[in-house]
């Protein structure tokens, strides 16, 4: 898990082999919202498992998403090897807030089991406040992100 900056943005390169959370028993003619983003990125700050090289590529899926150079993400990776290029798929990832600081509602995280993400953010700080598309303030569990440079949500 490592905070990562894209400094020319994470534009889209196609669509998905596979539509992200589809079983073997979907239908090949059922309507996908998805799209594979690729960009170049830079560790801002490794926090646990593998890490990956300065620029090395990272591939994710999303839907109608823009993201210009200076994106920052919180990112879960696992190697690819797409007939011959090479990188880094972003199994989880997690933009930061206004401030910088990447943070996941508490319900939330009391749902997801134990594992590197949720020890991660376990251990983070916690905080009441009405984040990026939320109604009302909520208790959120925080990861320390970096503050200089990019501006944090680039939906």
């Amino acid at each position: 898990m490592m905070i990562v900056e894209f400094p020319r943005g994470v534009p889209v390169i196609g669509l998905p082999a596979r539509c992200p959370g589809s079983t073997e028993e979907d239908s090949a003619q059922d309507i996908c919202f998805a799209e594979l983003y690729e960009g170049r990125a830079i560790v801002v700050r490794h926090l646990s498992g593998p890490r990956i090289r300065r620029h090395e590529r990272v591939r994710l899926t999303a839907h109608a998403r823009r993201w210009p150079g200076g994106t920052r993400m919180l990112v879960v990776t696992r190697p690819f090897d797409d007939r011959g290029t090479t990188g880094h798929f972003a199994s989880w990832w997690h933009l930061p807030e206004a401030d910088g600081d990447f943070c996941v509602a508490a319900g939330d995280l009391a749902l997801w089991g134990d594992g590197p993400v949720t020890r991660q953010f376990a251990s983070g700080s916690r905080r009441r406040f009405r984040a990026h598309g939320y109604l009302e303030r909520a208790d959120f569990r925080c990861i320390r992100g970096e503050r200089a440079g990019a501006p944090s949500r680039a939906d």
